[in-house]
């Protein structure tokens, strides 16, 4: 995937990530929908002009990205089946929008967390491509560098496969 520009914004209360893209990115109708509805599992967004630019916000208040999440901690079997049940519905509810699974962004670092991981939000940047399978490769494997190695079922869930498994289920509608 192509390099984003990405920058970070507080205004008052609220916390924002910024990408920016082009001016024809306004007319898009995944756009339209994003702004449009509030779909579960995903970032609320909205866009901005500036200097001719137009940029895409994405509401990140009380939320962490992944990386920042698991800097300190490992990632439990709890922790795990939650964030792939989280994910699988963001797909589906994606997909009850008209929005294709190549859109949502599934770098880490785009994957935004409450503290307690009860709460997953995925990001949907519909300009960059990047083949739903490929984007779930680049997240198993981060999560697979971040479990907790000491957590059993979570080393079973892991080796069993079944993650992938989960993945390949609900991705194959997209």
């Amino acid at each position: 995937m192509a390099q984003m520009e990405v920058s970070y914004s507080r205004r008052l209360d609220y916390q924002y990530m910024m990408i920016e893209t082009d001016d024809e990115a306004r007319s898009d109708y995944r756009l339209s929908m994003l702004i449009n509805n509030r779909i579960n599992g995903f970032l609320p967004v909205h866009v901005q002009q500036m200097n001719g630019k137009s940029t895409l916000s994405y509401e990140i208040t009380s939320l962490e990205n992944l990386p920042e999440f698991l800097d300190a901690r490992k990632i439990t079997y709890d922790e795990m089946v939650s964030l792939l049940l989280q994910f699988c519905s963001a797909v589906s509810e994606a997909g009850r929008y008209l929005l294709d699974g190549e859109g949502i962004l599934l770098e880490p670092q785009y994957i935004y967390v409450s503290k307690s991981l009860e709460r997953i939000r995925f990001c949907y940047y519909p300009y960059q491509h990047m083949p739903l399978h490929q984007s779930v490769n680049v997240l198993c494997r981060f999560l697979i560098d971040h479990i907790d190695y000491d957590d059993k079922k979570v080393l079973d869930l892991i080796s069993s496969g079944k993650t992938e498994g989960i993945f390949q289920l609900e991705s194959a509608g997209m």
